[in-house]
Formats: structure tokens, sequence, C-alpha cells
């Protein structure tokens, strides 16, 4: 395995005393989240329970915008679920999905074999 060390020669900028001011100061949770935010709070005062993101003007695939909500919405505990189907993004109130998930395990239950149907196997 060739293994070369990579050259950090040039890959770093000295910074004026100012730069380095506004560096040290700089308040990273004032960006709140730049695209995460206002899609979620969108949602969230949209009353909807169920929506589809309309990506249109945003520039990327419906992926991208999952891994960025899913992150923003687990680090902020947020009542939203995520659900990709055929290239879109859903986004589901939690209480709802839940809802929709307590259904689904109803529905997957093993039907139960009648005497009758016992009988025959026999």
């Amino acid at each position: 395995m060739n293994t070369k060390a990579i050259s950090t020669e040039g890959r770093f900028i000295a910074l004026d005393p100012e730069e380095v001011e506004e560096v040290m100061n700089h308040d990273a949770s004032s960006r709140r989240g730049r695209v995460s935010y206002p899609i979620l709070k969108g949602f969230l005062e949209s009353g909807m329970d169920v929506a589809k993101l309309n990506r249109e003007g945003l520039g990327h695939p419906a992926m991208h915008y999952q891994t960025l909500l899913k992150m923003y919405i687990e680090g902020h505990n947020m009542p939203v679920r995520l659900r990709l189907v055929n290239g879109e993004l859903y986004l589901i109130r939690k209480e709802v999905a839940e809802e929709g998930e307590e259904q689904e395990d109803t529905s997957k239950e093993v039907p139960k074999l009648t005497e009758a149907a016992l009988d025959e196997k026999s």
C-alpha cells in the first residue's frame, strides 16, 4: 500500500488580528440551520400532518435534504419524521407517524389457523 504524506506547505493562511478576533468570537448558534430550520419551522407551522417537500429552487436531490433534516431533527428532538418515497421527501408529524406504525403492526399479524384449516392439513 502506497502511503504518501500530504504536503501542508502553503495550505494555511495567516490571519490578521481583526480576523482572529472575528473567528474567536463567532457564535455558530446564530446560524440556526440555514436550510433545515426554515423548512422544519414552515412544516410545523403549516398545520399539515403529512407534506411533500417542494424542492423547486433548492438545487439538491431529496436524499441530500433527508440527511440534513434528519440530523437537525435528531439534534433538536423535533416531532417530525421523514420518509423518502420514489425520490420525493415527505415530512410527517411524529404523532401521525407513530399512529401509522401502530396500524402497520396490527395489519402484519400472523393469521390464526382455524380448526377447519388444521383438519385440512392433517
